[in-house]
């Protein structure tokens, strides 16, 4: 259990998504996971980034796209897609953690929650992570 002062003392456990800042000069959040605690105040996360920003990087291979026509709730939700980027394993602050984040995958997105209206901070992913490697 993990007190997030910011988030009006927010308690929030290991394998939760967070918006948190990326770095000190970061113009938006990006989401993250919990890994690990390091103490109450500093967390062990893995990033999971935008395509647009893992196409923006060079070494980095965009996945296939997909029909995205064919996910009519998720082009409704208008969310957007985030990968984890394994290897973006870094320690963060709990200042730098702007807000809770919910991160689904598409097809639970399309078939298990048909109405998305009032949700924010929801991201989908194409991608199932594996608890084991935590």
């Amino acid at each position: 259990m993990i007190v997030i002062p910011s988030l009006h003392n927010a308690t929030i456990f290991l394998g939760d998504f967070l918006l948190a800042m990326m770095s000190t000069d970061a113009a938006s959040p990006t989401a993250c996971r919990i890994n690990r605690a390091v103490n109450h105040e500093e967390l062990i996360v893995t990033w999971w980034i935008s395509l647009a920003d893992v196409s923006s990087r060079p070494n980095f291979q965009v996945p296939p796209p997909i029909p995205i026509e064919s996910y009519r709730n998720t082009l409704k939700c208008r969310l957007m897609e985030v990968l984890e980027v394994r290897s973006l394993l870094t320690t963060i602050h709990i200042n730098t953690v702007q807000d809770i984040a919910f991160v689904f995958h598409i097809n639970i997105i399309e078939h298990e929650c048909p109405n998305c209206a009032g949700m924010s901070r929801v991201f989908y992913t194409r991608y199932q992570c594996n608890d084991r490697d935590f």
